[in-house]
């Protein structure tokens, strides 16, 4: 099958330079950009899957010449986000294949800070004299505080990149 020029143009440009920008947080969706023709949607949605990859560029040019089309790219920066998220914005635009890949960027290191609640009971007895003789008490008495806990942990944090691919048969053509 012959690889439509436009696909490929937008393909290398995504991989070159990336078209969306990057923030320390977000997920597939939030950085989601159309890229091409989008498939249709029909009742019958088939379940995507996900390829993780170390090489981008040659995963996308093989999956592209076995009939796929490039309908949409995501590219974040931060803490990790589960491939299920992947595949569930595939299934919203009509993907049904998900080219991935993520890099370490080192770790980053959050603080946190919190009240944790102290009890402190005190007892106490005796005895008195009361004019006509003694008498003997006991009793006790709770006294509630709270005491900060903090603390530091470190997440990973990675450059994460998903590539959306339709079949060719799903994709609207123009003029079609």
């Amino acid at each position: 099958m012959e690889i439509k020029s436009w696909s490929l143009v937008a393909c290398f440009a995504i991989l070159l330079g990336g078209l969306s920008g990057c923030s320390s947080s977000g997920n597939f969706d939030t950085y989601y950009s159309e890229i091409g023709p989008q498939p249709y949607f029909s009742a019958d949605v088939r379940k995507a899957v996900v390829v993780e990859t170390l090489d981008l560029e040659s995963t996308l040019r093989r999956f592209l010449s076995d009939g796929y089309v490039l309908i949409g790219e995501a590219y974040f920066e931060g803490d990790w986000v589960s491939r299920v998220k992947a595949i569930e914005q595939a299934e919203k635009v009509g993907a049904v294949l998900v080219i991935s890949a993520s890099d370490y960027m080192g770790k980053k290191e959050n603080r946190y800070s919190f009240n944790v609640p102290v009890s402190s009971t005190s007892y106490h007895s005796g005895s008195l004299y009361t004019g006509s003789g003694y008498a003997s008490y006991s009793g006790s008495t709770t006294t509630i505080s709270s005491q900060k806990v903090s603390g530091v942990y470190a997440v990973g944090q990675y450059k994460q990149r998903a590539l959306f691919l339709a079949r060719e048969e799903d994709v609207k053509h123009e003029g079609v």
